[in-house]
C-alpha cells in the first residue's frame, strides 16, 4: 500500500508543483490543502484505499481525510483548475497502475 501512496504523492507533487515534503506537512494554505485533497481522492478512487491508511501516511485523523474527500465532488464541479488537475492526475496514474498490474500478472 505504501508504494501506491508514494506513487500518488509523487505525481500530485509534480502536477501541482509542490514539494513532496510540503504535501505531507501540516501547512493550511489553500494550494497545499487542495494538493492533499487530490491525493486522498485519487487513492480512494484508484485503489479503494481505506481512510485510515491514507490518514496514517499523511499523519492526519481519518475524519480529516473523510472530510477532504467529501469536498472533492464540489470542487470538481465548481473549481475548473482543481478539476483539470484531478483529471490529468487520474489519467496518468490509472495508466501507470494498469501497466504495473500487467507486469505483475506477466510475472506470475
Amino acid at each position: 500500500m505504501k508504494d501506491k501512496i508514494e506513487m500518488v504523492v509523487k505525481e500530485v507533487a509534480s502536477v501541482t508543483r509542490i514539494k513532496q515534503i510540503d504535501l505531507l506537512s501540516k501547512d493550511r494554505h489553500r494550494e497545499y490543502i487542495d494538493a492533499r485533497r487530490l491525493a486522498y481522492s485519487l487513492l480512494r478512487k484508484l485503489f479503494k484505499m481505506p481512510y485510515v491508511y491514507i490518514a496514517n501516511y499523511f499523519n492526519k485523523n481519518h475524519g480529516s481525510v473523510m472530510n477532504a474527500v467529501g469536498m472533492h465532488p464540489h470542487l470538481l464541479e465548481y473549481d475548473k483548475m482543481y478539476s483539470k488537475k484531478f483529471h490529468l492526475l487520474y489519467s496518468k496514474l490509472s495508466e501507470k497502475y494498469e501497466k504495473e498490474l500487467v507486469t505483475q500478472i506477466n510475472k506470475e
